[in-house]
C-alpha cells in the first residue's frame, strides 16, 4: 500500500510532497533506527538512497501520466477516466521505477541473474497492487465526496475489492508454491545429507573394524601399539573426536586391573562414573565394568580415562547389543565425557572377542 499512499499524496498536494515521500521511503528501506544511519557503510546508504529515489520517481511518473491522460483532477464521473487512473497509476507508472530498483539491487549482488525477471515481476506487482488497493479509496475521500453519487462510489470501490481479493489469492498461491518448492528442496537436501552422513559413519566404522582386526593379531595390546593405530586412524578421519579401548572387567578383577594400568601407563587410573551432579567419582560396585582404558588423543580427555561406559543406560544398551550381535552399534545422541567442554555426539562400539568370549 505504500505506493498507493505516495501517489495519492502526490495527486492531492503536488510535487512539493515528493521530498517527504523520499524521506519516508528511505527510512522504510533502511529498516533501522535513525541513529544507526551514522554508522552504516557508505555503500549501504547509497543503495538506500537510490531505492528511495526510485520509489519517489514512481509517484512522480504516475502523477504526470494521470494528469496528462486521465483529465485529473476532474471529478471521477467517467468510467474511462477511472480506468485510466487505475492503469496509469498502477501497472504503467510503476514499470520504470521497479526496473530501476531491481537493476540497483542486481548491481549490488543482492539479486542473481537467474532471479532477475521474477524479482522485477514481484516488485512491479507489489507496487501496482498497492496503487490499485489504496488509491481509489483515497481519491473518493479527496475528490469532493458530495459530488459523487452512490453509484459512482461503487464504481470506485468495486475494483478495490476485486484487487484485494486478487492480492489475497496471488499471495496464497505464491506462498503455497514457495512452500512446496522449499519442502521439495528440503527433502532433497535432507536425503543428500543423510546419505553423506551414512557414508561417513560407514567409513568411521570401517576404520574401527580395521583396528580390531589388526590390533589383536597376537591377542595382546599395549598402549604404544594402540596409540600408533589410533593416531593413524584419526589423521585420516578428523571428524572422529577420539578412539578408546574399553575392555570388560569383572568386579573381582577390578583392584588388580586398576593397579596394572597405573603401573603400565603412569596415570592415576581408577574405574569411575558420573555422579548425579555431574562430578566424576569412583564407580559403584557391580558385576562388571567397561572402563575407558586407552584413549587417543589423551590430552583434553583426561576425565574420560577409567570412565565405565556401562554406568549409563544408553551406553550400556549399545555395548550389550554390540557384544551379543558381533556388530558395531551406534548410540543415540548423548553427552560426551571426552573433554572439558559440554559436547554431544555419537559413540560407536566395536566388539572384540577372544576364544569365543567377550573381552
Amino acid at each position: 500500500p505504500v505506493a498507493g499512499l505516495a501517489l495519492a499524496a502526490t495527486l492531492k498536494y503536488g510535487f512539493k510532497i515528493l521530498p517527504g515521500i523520499f524521506i519516508g521511503h528511505f527510512l522504510v528501506n533502511i529498516d533501522a533506527p535513525v541513529m544507526e544511519l551514522f554508522s552504516a557503510p557508505f555503500s549501504s546508504l547509497l543503495l538506500f538512497t537510490v531505492l528511495a529515489i526510485s520509489s519517489t520517481l514512481s509517484a512522480a511518473i504516475s502523477r504526470l501520466l494521470i494528469t496528462r491522460f486521465a483529465e485529473y483532477p476532474a471529478p471521477m464521473i467517467s468510467e474511462t477516466n477511472i480506468l485510466k487512473i487505475f492503469l496509469l497509476g498502477g501497472p504503467v507508472g510503476t514499470v520504470l521505477p521497479a526496473a530501476i530498483s531491481i537493476l540497483v539491487l542486481h548491481q549490488s549482488d543482492m539479486i542473481t541473474n537467474a532471479n532477475l525477471l521474477s524479482s522485477f515481476t514481484l516488485w512491479w506487482l507489489k507496487d501496482s497492487l498497492g496503487v490499485l488497493l489504496i488509491l481509489p479509496l483515497l481519491l473518493v475521500l479527496f475528490d469532493e465526496p458530495a459530488r459523487l453519487s452512490q453509484y459512482r462510489k461503487w464504481i470506485v470501490t468495486l475494483p478495490v475489492i476485486t484487487a484485494f481479493l486478487l492480492t489475497v489469492w496471488l499471495f496464497k498461491n505464491s506462498a503455497d508454491n514457495e512452500t512446496g518448492r522449499l519442502n521439495a528442496l528440503l527433502k532433497v537436501q535432507l536425503k543428500s545429507t543423510a546419505l553423506e552422513l551414512q557414508k561417513e559413519l560407514n567409513s568411521n566404522i570401517n576404520i574401527t573394524q580395521y583396528m580390531r582386526d589388526n590390533l589383536f593379531e597376537d591377542d595382546t595390546l599395549s598402549i604404544a601399539k594402540f596409540r600408533r593405530f589410533a593416531q593413524s586412524a584419526l589423521s585420516i578421519h578428523p571428524d572422529i573426536l577420539a578412539i578408546a579401548w574399553t575392555p570388560r572387567i569383572k568386579h573381582k578383577e577390578r583392584d588388580l586391573y586398576e593397579k596394572k594400568i597405573r603401573d603400565q601407563t603412569g596415570f592415576d587410573f581408577q574405574i569411575t562414573e558420573l555422579h548425579e551432579k555431574g562430578e566424576v567419582i569412583p564407580a559403584a560396585q557391580r558385576a562388571e565394568y567397561f572402563p575407558v582404558t586407552y584413549m587417543e588423543p589423551y590430552s583434553g580427555n583426561e576425565s574420560a580415562l577409567g570412565f565405565d561406559e556401562a554406568s549409563q543406560s544408553d551406553r550400556k544398551s549399545a555395548l550389550s547389543t554390540a557384544r551379543d550381535t558381533n556388530r558395531p552399534t551406534i548410540t543415540e545422541k548423548l553427552s560426551l565425557v571426552v573433554d572439558d567442554e559440554d559436547r554431544t555426539g555419537l559413540i560407536s562400539f566395536m566388539p572384540v572377542y577372544q576364544n569365543g568370549a567377550a573381552l
